[in-house]
């Protein structure tokens, strides 16, 4: 198969090359590796390498930096993400940009997009919350486990039906990072106490939006750590030996392989779907 199984248009097929041709070229799983050793770090020059070349704009509006492109050409650099391992705060940050640019009024999206553009602002984005909005718009709040949110200079927080967009560094903002099993990327839990929220900064009724848009891109990422998985395994049973023979000829391993295969199809059906 092609390097993408999102990828169907010649143009998104282009897309797709030039950016598992960057990140094969910038050794991405070789960086993934190294997080084991520091969890959550990743590498600026990686970062910096898909900024320049417009991924993290992908979905941003042209008038604030981006490219005004939509999810399909997000999901398949994110799949591309996934196949690749780049480790990195990515998903958060251009599923957050991508809810600011359709949710948010312009005195905001003014203010945040071309930083989340050109790759200069890193954001999280937080579904899971325990929330206390006052009359005032000061929120006394909790959301325990927000991917990226130790990298991220803006965060994107669920209130109820609501979303918050508050600077990192607010007052009555702490974010604390914790232990994650996946070291390619960093969580932290993100408190509130008394923290003011501008009004234009209350995004209302957009919560659902952003876990819609968080799931596809996480899906398509998926899909992209499913097919890596799948060539790799097969590329094993190729040249593993067990009792004088390559262990891709025994018939259990090949209904394992098949199964991956199926399972992988499926997935990257549903997601192109959604994403379409």
């Amino acid at each position: 198969m092609s390097m993408s199984a999102l990828a169907i248009t010649e143009e998104h097929q282009d897309l797709a090359a030039s950016a598992i041709g960057r990140l094969q070229r910038s050794g991405s799983r070789a960086a993934a590796r190294a997080t084991l050793d520091q969890p959550g770090s990743y590498s600026r020059e990686i970062w910096s390498a898909g900024a320049e070349l417009g991924w993290n704009g992908l979905a941003i509006a042209e008038e604030f930096g981006g490219s005004g492109f939509g999810l399909a050409e997000l999901a398949i650099i994110a799949e591309i993400t996934g196949r690749e391992l780049t480790p990195g705060p990515f998903l958060p940050t251009v599923a957050a940009a991508l809810v600011i640019d359709r949710c948010a009024p312009d005195s905001v999206r003014a203010q945040l997009l071309p930083g989340l553009a050109d790759g200069s602002t890193v954001a999280a984005l937080g579904l899971n919350g325990l929330v206390n909005m006052e009359s005032d718009l000061t929120a006394t709040a909790q959301w325990p486990a927000v991917p990226g949110a130790p990298d991220a200079d803006v965060l994107v927080l669920a209130a109820g039906a609501d979303l918050l967009v508050v600077d990192a560094a607010a007052d009555g903002v702490t974010v604390a990072a914790l232990p994650s099993l996946d070291t390619t990327r960093s969580i932290g839990s993100v408190s509130m106490r008394g923290a003011a929220i501008p009004a234009d900064r209350v995004l209302r009724g957009a919560a659902r939006h952003a876990r819609t848009v968080f799931r596809i891109l996480a899906a398509a990422e998926s899909v992209g750590i499913s097919w890596a998985c799948l060539d790799m395994a097969v590329e094993y049973a190729k040249v593993r030996e067990q009792f004088g023979r390559t262990i891709g000829t025994f018939q259990a391993v090949k209904h394992h392989a098949a199964n991956m295969l199926v399972d992988a199809e499926q997935t990257t059906a549903a997601t192109w779907v959604a994403a379409g």
